[in-house]
């Protein structure tokens, strides 16, 4: 996979809108704080973005940490409502067949990989780019996702941000392809199979032995960051 870092940099740029109130999400579920930004753009392709949520710890930490049923696979359940509340407005708002980018931060990033996958045989998917996403579902959802969909995905994960270690890689929770590890000075890391596994474990090992709460080391996690190191070789 081609790292496209200029689309990744207008992607990063458009979450931050959402969060600094420069621009408006036009899908909003209220019952599950679930917030998307569906916009036609110049070529008529439609981005959909998925910002995160304040409330994120409490999606990662409750009871609905548990997994449910998925078209293929399972998925952590809090992801699987969230984005739920949300489908029918977003495909109401794309066209059938349209071409479609789709993006998202922390929470955001797990709820447009969902998106991606409901909509991979409804939609032309030209690029899915997420931001410090956490594991979305197990072994088979990971699977069956990166059998359509790895070449298409860019998983950024910006080095020291805790969130893409979580839920417990032991509770069978499985990343999909392909990761873009964003190192120190800003370069970009397309890792394989192999070597993304074992990245994955050591750093997942060094944020549960944490004595603090993993979400304490936020400023990684932070989509500023992201713009930052995507930014400093761009």
């Amino acid at each position: 996979m081609k790292f496209d870092r200029p689309l990744a940099i207008a992607c990063a740029e458009t979450i931050q809108g959402l969060y600094n109130g420069s621009l408006q999400p036009n899908v909003v579920a209220t019952k599950t704080d679930t917030q998307v930004l569906v916009k036609k753009q110049a070529d008529d392709s439609y981005l959909i973005a998925f910002p995160g949520t304040a409330s994120v710890q409490d999606w990662l930490t409750d009871a609905k940490f548990q997994k449910e049923q998925w078209a293929c696979g399972q998925v952590h359940r809090g992801f699987g409502l969230a984005y739920e509340s949300v489908h029918a407005q977003i495909a109401s708002l794309v066209p059938e067949g349209a071409t479609v980018i789709l993006t998202g931060h922390s929470l955001g990033g797990a709820l447009a990989t969902l998106c991606a996958e409901a909509f991979r045989t409804r939609q032309r998917i030209a690029q899915v780019i997420t931001f410090g996403s956490p594991r979305v579902g197990n072994g088979a959802f990971a699977r069956n996702y990166n059998d359509w969909l790895d070449h298409r995905t860019a998983r950024v994960v910006n080095a020291g941000d805790p969130i893409p270690h979580v839920p417990w890689v032991f509770g069978t929770y499985r990343h999909v392809a392909t990761q873009v590890y964003l190192q120190r000075d800003g370069s970009a890391q397309i890792d394989q199979p192999l070597a993304v596994a074992l990245t994955e474990l050591q750093g997942t090992l060094q944020v549960y032995q944490q004595p603090a709460s993993p979400f304490a080391s936020a400023r990684q996690h932070h989509i500023g960051s992201y713009l930052v190191a995507l930014k400093s070789t761009a």
